[in-house]
């Protein structure tokens, strides 16, 4: 199954000037041309579009003209929306009452795979060129030490990001994607200095989902059920704190005749609010169980229930 819609994926980078709309065909590491429609470019915010928003836009390859626009906009704060992209929609591819204690051998993202051990005092390595037979030689040895570990070794999810980090960081690739030089020192899939300054001065988003609910928009909420980060439990107690109406309470939703998670919809004149868990995903639900995720956002885009 192919992605069926729009999307656009950004993340910050400051420049000066507002750079050109630009069409990519191929891209290192990849060959020939690429089977799907790539624009990227800058958008400016800000009184004088003083910040820049590099985004990336996919051509919807089902009806361009009919489907929706989908903007996918990645958390943190300070991630980067290339590893949504890459990881959560693939290339072509409330706090808890009560703190509960898990086993430090489990990832909260997702609590039946282990945590992981850093192999590297620079998990984070540049390379000059995307060549994966001729990677620098620090790059290679980290690469095999993490697929040749002595028994009994865990393997790790955060492994699979090492190699986001070597193309993404590669100028030979930063320059087909027609990113500013110097706009990036270095590209990272979460920013923690961000973090660490962020200002948190939204206590609570609940009068925002009231106001759009409330306007007659369609809603969409998914949790994997996996997640200790943020549980689904946690997500469904505050849906419902905005005291809806339940027009289908929970039953399970399929893919290829397997239960692929639960859903309950809450309905009325104005509003259509569905809720779904995704079975065996984590906290990035999509990179988890991507066919399931792919079905249920296509069902929920062409209007057909879960």
């Amino acid at each position: 199954m192919s992605t069926m819609w729009l999307c656009i994926v950004c993340f910050l980078a400051v420049a000066n000037l507002v750079a050109p709309q630009s069409i990519i065909n191929s891209l290192p590491g990849f060959s020939g041309d690429l089977p799907f429609k790539l624009e990227t470019g800058y958008v400016g915010v800000g009184k004088s579009d003083e910040v820049q928003l590099f985004y990336y836009f996919i051509e919807s390859e089902r009806s361009p003209e009919d489907d929706p626009l989908v903007l996918w906009l990645t958390g943190g704060a300070g991630c980067s929306g290339f590893s949504g992209l890459v990881y959560e929609m693939g290339m072509y591819v409330l706090n808890l009452t009560h703190p509960l204690y898990l086993s430090l051998s489990l990832s909260t993202a997702q609590i039946l795979e282990p945590t992981c051990q850093l192999l590297s005092p620079k998990p984070r390595t540049r390379v000059s060129k995307w060549d994966p037979d001729t990677l620098v030689e620090d790059s290679v040895d980290l690469l095999r030490s993490i697929t040749h570990l002595p028994e009994p070794r865990a393997w790790c999810r955060e492994y699979n990001y090492l190699y986001s980090y070597i193309w993404a960081n590669d100028k030979t690739v930063q320059k087909a994607l027609r990113i500013r030089e110097g706009s990036i020192n270095e590209w990272v899939r979460c920013n923690l200095t961000l973090a660490n300054t962020y200002d948190y001065d939204v206590s609570s988003s609940l009068n925002y989902h009231r106001n759009l609910i409330k306007k007659g928009y369609e809603v969409l909420i998914y949790s994997g059920d996996h997640d200790m980060v943020i549980p689904y439990i946690a997500t469904h107690a505050w849906i419902d704190s905005l005291n809806l109406t339940i027009a289908h309470d929970w039953r399970p939703w399929f893919v290829d005749g397997q239960i692929a998670g639960f859903t309950m919809q809450y309905t009325s004149k104005k509003y259509c609010l569905t809720f779904a868990t995704v079975k065996g995903a984590g906290h990035t639900a999509p990179e988890y169980k991507p066919n399931e995720c792919l079905a249920m956002i296509d069902r929920w885009l062409s209007y057909y229930p879960l």
